[in-house]
C-alpha cells in the first residue's frame, strides 16, 4: 500500500495507493482531483501536541504518567500539609469521575511540610481518592519522581495549560494567587466557599463553590453534610462534570489535548490504515 498526500494535479496515482487529506470535508474533491474512488481516500488529521512547547520538567513528568488522555485533568500545587486538605480534593476528583463515567487524574505538585510525615499523608490522600473511584495511578505526587522539594513554578504553569479543572479545598487562604494562575490558563475553578478570601475572589471569577472545613483569624468552621459527605460529593461531582462538558472553551481545550497529538492520530487514523495492508 502507498499513502499519497495531494501535492499536484499532474501527479499520476500508482496502483494500491491510498490518498489522505486532513479533513473529511475535502475527500470528495480529493477523489475527483485524482480520478480515484472515494473509498481510496482517508482522513489524516494535522497534529498539535500541547506538550511540545512545555518545559523540560513537564515533558519529563509525561514519561512517568499520562498527561494527554484523561477526560478531566486536575493540577493542585501546594505544601504537603493537612491545611490544604488534599484528601478532600482527591475524594472530589474520584466523585467527579464516578458520577460522570469520565476518566480523571489529579496531580499534586507538592513540596515538604513539617506538619505531617509525607508518607502518612500521601497514604491518606490515596485512600480517599480510591474510596471514591480513582485508581492509584490517577493520583500523582510530583515529589515521588524527580522533584522531592517541589515542582518548578514554570512547570506548574505549563501543567495548567494542559489541565481543565482546578480544585482548591484549602481551609485557609489570605488571597489565593494560585487561583488566578489556574484561571489564566483556562481552568474551571472549584473553590472552598467557607474561606472568605476564596469566596471573594471566586465570586469575581464565576467559580463553582463547595464547602469544606475552614479556619483562620476570625473564623473556624466545620462542615456537616446531609445525608452524607459521599452524597454531597457525588451530587457536586456530577454537576462539575456537566459544567465542564457543556462549556465550549473547556471542551475544545480538552479535545485538542486528547485527540490531536501525534500518538492519538497514529492510533485513530494511521495505524488502522497500515494494519489493513
Amino acid at each position: 500500500m502507498r499513502i499519497e498526500w495531494p501535492f499536484s494535479a499532474r501527479f499520476s496515482p500508482l496502483p494500491n495507493s491510498t490518498f489522505v487529506y486532513p479533513t473529511a470535508a475535502g475527500l470528495p474533491a480529493l477523489a475527483a482531483q485524482y480520478g480515484v474512488p472515494l473509498s481510496d481516500c482517508r482522513v489524516m488529521s494535522n497534529s498539535l501536541d500541547p506538550l511540545a512547547e512545555t518545559s523540560e520538567e513537564v515533558k519529563r513528568l509525561a514519561k512517568y504518567t499520562d498527561l494527554r488522555t484523561p477526560d478531566i485533568l486536575i493540577v493542585y500545587p501546594g505544601r504537603l500539609t493537612t491545611g490544604k486538605q488534599f484528601e478532600k480534593a482527591a475524594a472530589l476528583a474520584g466523585a467527579v469521575g464516578t458520577a460522570s463515567g469520565q476518566s480523571v487524574k489529579i496531580i499534586f505538585c507538592d513540596f515538604p511540610s513539617m506538619d505531617i510525615a509525607p508518607a502518612t499523608y500521601k497514604a491518606l490522600i490515596r485512600d480517599q481518592g480510591t474510596a471514591y473511584g480513582l485508581e492509584e495511578a490517577d493520583i500523582v505526587f510530583t515529589s515521588d519522581y524527580d522533584w522531592p522539594d517541589g515542582f518548578p513554578h514554570q512547570g506548574v504553569m505549563d501543567l495548567f495549560r494542559l489541565s481543565n479543572l482546578f480544585v482548591c479545598t484549602s481551609f485557609s487562604e489570605s488571597f489565593g494567587l494560585i487561583v488566578l494562575e489556574a484561571a489564566s490558563r483556562g481552568n474551571m475553578l472549584v473553590l472552598n466557599e467557607a474561606v472568605p478570601a476564596l469566596r471573594e475572589l471566586g465570586t469575581r471569577l464565576n467559580a463553582y463553590f463547595m464547602r469544606w472545613n475552614a479556619r483562620n483569624l476570625g473564623y473556624d468552621t466545620t462542615e456537616h453534610y446531609h445525608p452524607s459527605e459521599r452524597a454531597y460529593l457525588m451530587e457536586h461531582g456530577a454537576a462539575i462534570a456537566e459544567r465542564l462538558t457543556s462549556n465550549p472553551v473547556l471542551h475544545a481545550k480538552t479535545q485538542v489535548r486528547q485527540s490531536y497529538h501525534p500518538r492519538s492520530i497514529w492510533e485513530r487514523e494511521l495505524k488502522p490504515l497500515l494494519e489493513g495492508i
